[in-house]
């Protein structure tokens, strides 16, 4: 087996790609609810005079909808994601709730300003629109059941945390490329920290943002942090390794960190979108304590995210999966498991009228 096929085809259950779908679609329906609550289809019929379409909309010819039409589609796409995250009505709910979801995402970057925060939701979406079929979290907790391995379940969660990985790999190249070691050792760090947070906007960790500011060593740092950071993500998509893939992992989960608590960038899509690279379906099986670290997680990007932004919907989302995942976690079983369960008794033996049945010695009472 290749490297490539080894890192795209390797069988895997359809338990992570489950949990994928559920965390890239209801980050995506909270987001889109978001902007119901803000109002944000009447925000952009208000800026229908500085329609600015981006090559994509522009290629199909599509306008800006009405304040109308937008009061309709936002709350369609919404409860489509929400549903779909949790599996319900196959590709009948996913590829629609998928579609309208980066069509309404893409006009927000239609008026003049290009967004970065849900670039990875809208390349998540497009890859699970194309994904297999698996069984649904309603399913999934009322049996707890998982799919044979299968390297139909492996590649689209492969591709939605390639996409990801590369988005920020592309950072950490373009600085390294275009200022080379200067980007770490000369003052561009401490001007960003500077400017973030006492000119354009109000971070959560100001005092820490200007303290690591006021000492070069500590700006430096950060600086060559970041593009370990952003470089190494990558290691979590190609490395064979579980070690490896966590670590890089950890470091993706602190550059989020460190990038909303500190200099309000990045948002909660990018903070809640990062958990893609935990191997769920691993977490599971190594035991109760485990179990528990799953639902954790989630909790754990709710509070940074509630810390960032001191709202509760930026802390939905994360809480939301959190509930669902941690249940889902408990009534996991292994493929094997799940066959053992359903494999069919043997009747029993028949006994003198009266008497109690017997089951064979190696079989267990049911």
């Amino acid at each position: 087996m290749t490297v490539w096929e080894r890192i795209w085809f390797t069988p895997r259950s359809g338990f992570d790609l489950a949990v994928t779908r559920l965390i890239v679609f209801w980050v995506a329906g909270f987001e889109l609810w978001e902007h119901v609550i803000e109002d944000f289809p009447a925000g952009l019929a208000a800026l229908g005079t500085a329609w600015d379409p981006i090559s994509f909309v522009d290629l199909l010819g599509l306008p800006a909808p009405s304040a109308a039409v937008g009061g309709i589609l936002w709350p369609l796409g919404a409860a489509l994601c929400l549903l779909a995250g949790l599996g319900v009505g196959g590709r009948w709910v996913g590829v629609p709730a998928g579609l309208l979801s980066v069509y309404l995402f893409t006009l927000r970057n239609c008026f003049g300003k290009i967004d970065h925060d849900l670039n990875v939701v809208v390349m998540g979406l497009l890859v699970l629109v194309f994904a297999p079929p698996v069984a649904s979290l309603v399913a999934r907790l009322r049996d707890g059941d998982n799919e044979e391995p299968s390297w139909r379940f492996n590649w689209p969660v492969v591709a939605v945390r390639a996409g990801y990985a590369l988005m920020f790999f592309g950072a950490a190249w373009s600085k390294v490329t275009n200022a080379g070691l200067d980007w770490i050792t000369s003052e561009s760090m401490r001007n960003i920290l500077i400017s973030e947070n006492l000119l354009f906007r109000s971070p959560a960790l100001t005092d820490v943002a200007l303290w690591l500011a006021a000492t070069p060593i500590l700006w430096q740092g950060v600086a060559a942090m970041t593009i370990v950071g952003e470089g190494s993500l990558v290691l979590a998509v190609i490395s064979s390794r579980p070690w490896v893939r966590n670590a890089a992992a950890l470091l993706a989960v602190a550059l989020q960190a460190g990038l909303n608590l500190l200099l309000r960038l990045g948002g909660a899509p990018l903070m809640t979108m990062v958990s893609v690279f935990a191997d769920w379906e691993w977490l599971a099986t190594r035991g109760r304590l485990t179990r528990l670290l799953i639902p954790g997680i989630f909790v754990g990007l709710a509070v940074i995210n509630y810390v960032a932004r001191p709202t509760i919907l930026e802390a939905l989302a994360p809480g939301a999966i959190a509930v669902v995942v941690g249940a889902l976690a408990l009534r996991f079983k292994s493929p094997d498991q799940g066959a053992r369960l359903r494999r069919r008794r043997p009747p029993p033996i028949p006994t003198s009228p009266g008497a109690a049945p017997s089951w064979p010695a190696t079989e267990r009472r049911p």
